[in-house]
């Protein structure tokens, strides 16, 4: 029988864990129109609010920020100025097709690269298909791979694909196309004890590149092994 909790069974190296939302007041939503809370100011620009969250990240172990609503790019143009303040970059078939390769960057360079459908495999090079002018290597700058974009990209096979960046990684600079999306998101965890876990979750509100609102959430859960 389902009774009021809610109850979410999950398997991680052969362990049984059961996660359950543990008081009926949960979860609680506060929202913050003025003043602030840990440190983010109602009114700050999104520049400074960004600043705020890198301090606040390391507070509250977290290491990134999500960009909601931001679209995927059909074009390498669109990313170019985006990429030394990511750590990563996905490029995936929009034909229907499951289809994805994942570029790891890391120092300005291409750290790893991994492609596949459902499982990804670590690779050297990609596409495996073209000529080393056009496939994007390992140890490639980000200059470098913007320009084997641009190559690929005049390609037909090529044209299908969609350019996809991660959430915001905080130890990077902040991105100044982050201040055309209205609404960022990001979670954290606080340890309540041996058996219990809070759970926060954040969207922070922007009007005129200014934060206009707080939103939190926050749910407890029990853990039993």
């Amino acid at each position: 029988m389902v009774g009021k909790f809610l109850t979410i069974v999950f398997s991680v190296f052969g362990l049984l864990f059961l996660s359950s939302c543990i008081k009926e007041e949960f979860p609680i939503i506060e929202t913050i129109e003025k003043s602030g809370k840990w440190g983010l100011n109602i009114g700050d620009s999104v520049e400074d609010v960004y600043g705020q969250l890198q301090v606040l990240g390391l507070e509250k172990n977290f290491n990134q920020v999500s960009v909601l609503y931001r679209k995927p790019y059909t074009n390498p143009e669109d990313v170019r100025d985006a990429l030394p303040y990511y750590n990563a970059l996905t490029m995936e078939r929009n034909d229907g097709q499951i289809q994805r390769t994942y570029f790891e960057l890391k120092e300005e360079k291409v750290l790893a690269i991994h492609f596949g459908g459902g499982l990804l495999e670590e690779l050297d090079h990609w596409p495996l298909e073209v000529n080393s002018e056009m496939a994007i290597a390992v140890g490639d700058s980000i200059e470098v791979l913007y320009q084997k974009l641009l190559l690929l990209y005049q390609q037909p096979s090529y044209q299908n694909y969609i350019l996809i960046l991660p959430g915001k990684p905080l130890s990077k600079d902040y991105d100044s196309d982050m201040g055309n999306y209205s609404e960022w998101g990001f979670t954290f965890f606080v340890d309540k004890g041996p058996s219990t876990n809070g759970r926060s979750t954040v969207r922070l509100y922007f009007n005129d590149e200014k934060l206009d609102k707080i939103q939190h959430t926050y749910e407890e859960f029990e853990i039993v092994r």
